[in-house]
């Protein structure tokens, strides 16, 4: 029988520091029979230069290039031309451990299961792309597992809201028309993921770290000031309350609601980067009480991520949003000094 292709999807965006050492982790995999798409996404630097550079030794890689369209868009591109009868996606500034493929996919044909998800590690760099500190992910599980059974644990544990590090079947992308959202550009790979739980049922889960999310100094997309974060988050959220609804069978459960609260809290932080007195700060957190699945968890919710996310939801029930983006502030300033 023959080895199933596997296609990596590669989004890039003036990715020409880093987009080399990360094709480097794919190329040498040590299962080989891969399809490497690179989407350059508008690139205004040399990431084609550098892709067409190794394309030019690797006959497994192609390169597509476009407009820029955001990451969802870019992904989606390279999923159209995917052939491989399975399909991961790895963001062009971080690294595949080099027996991920086959881990994952060994994983996947064991537990006939359309998805494998492997731990990832979160490491710091420094401005030279070396690595500073490294933090991987508990194991909450391994194996076949049924996402009914298990999805709270994979939740918790950081297993889901990446679609890196992960490797799905093509096949159940296409039959249940499965893509990323376009209209998002925060927690794209949440909305992602939960489509393919949704038709999934059954995971299987990789113990070992497959993936390396590397974080730069400077911060990422998702940490950047966002004018229409709350409308984002309360898409994320109505889709997160009808995976509840229509696959865990538990609508508007604490978990949910507890889960809501965290997208909640995005939206509070972004908003807070407007300054504490800014009137569109204001008008952020007027909109975003006002979404239907936040409003039911201000009014229903009992279970918070924390201390401080409790006190904020506190103060959305009565709208001293003032109150919250001054909080929301100081403990952000104390948070990022403790970070650096």
């Amino acid at each position: 029988m023959s080895e199933p292709l596997v296609s990596i999807v590669v989004p890039a965006f003036n990715a020409e520091d880093s987009i080399g050492r990360c094709l480097g982790s794919i190329m040498t995999q040590t299962y080989s029979n891969l399809e490497v798409i690179v989407v350059d996404d508008g690139s205004t630097d040399g990431t084609s230069g550098v892709a067409e550079g190794l394309r030019q030794s690797d006959a497994r890689l192609r390169v597509i290039r476009q407009g820029n369209a955001g990451v969802s868009a870019a992904r989606n591109v390279g999923l159209a031309a995917a052939r491989g009868d399975w399909v991961a996606f790895v963001d062009a500034d971080d690294l595949m451990e080099e027996r991920a493929v086959g881990l994952l996919l060994d994983s996947a044909l064991g537990a006939s299961a359309p998805m494998a998800l492997g731990a990832m590690s979160f490491d710091a760099v420094d401005a030279d792309g070396r690595i500073v500190e490294g933090v991987a992910r508990e194991v909450c599980c391994a194996g076949a597992v049924e996402v009914v059974d298990r999805f709270e644990d994979l939740y918790v544990a950081d297993r889901l809201q990446s679609s890196c590090g992960k490797l799905f079947s093509r096949v159940l992308l296409e039959e249940n028309s499965i893509a990323f959202d376009e209209g998002l550009n925060s927690y794209e790979d949440f909305a992602f993921v939960l489509d393919v739980l949704s038709a999934a049922k059954r995971v299987a889960v990789v113990p070992e770290i497959c993936y390396r999310y590397l974080r730069r100094p400077g911060g990422t997309g998702s940490t950047r000031l966002k004018r229409d974060m709350a409308a984002q988050m309360g898409k994320v959220a109505t889709r997160l309350s009808s995976f509840y609804s229509a696959v865990l069978g538990r609508p508007f459960s604490d978990e949910c609601l507890h889960h809501v609260a965290q997208l909640f809290i995005v939206v509070v932080n972004n908003a807070q980067r407007f300054g504490c007195l800014s009137a569109d700060a204001i008008g952020q957190l007027e909109a975003a009480v006002e979404i239907p699945v936040f409003a039911k968890m201000l009014n229903d919710g009992s279970s918070y991520p924390n201390g401080y996310s409790r006190l904020i939801c506190r103060l959305a029930r009565r709208r001293r949003f003032r109150s919250m983006l001054v909080f929301a502030s100081v403990r952000n300033a104390i948070r990022n000094k403790h970070v650096a």
